[in-house]
């Protein structure tokens, strides 16, 4: 039988970095929507 042990400042750290990179591609992501509305748009 193994014995584990969690670390809550370390799962806190992983927390914040990955709500970093949601962020981050959220906003890349409708940034790219965006552009492909635009270029959508223009199409004749």
């Amino acid at each position: 039988m193994r014995t584990y042990q969690v670390a809550p400042q370390r799962l806190k750290l992983a927390e914040h970095w990955l709500v970093r990179q949601r962020a981050l591609w959220e906003r890349r992501l409708d940034q790219f929507d965006s552009h492909v509305t635009t270029l959508n748009d223009k199409r004749p």
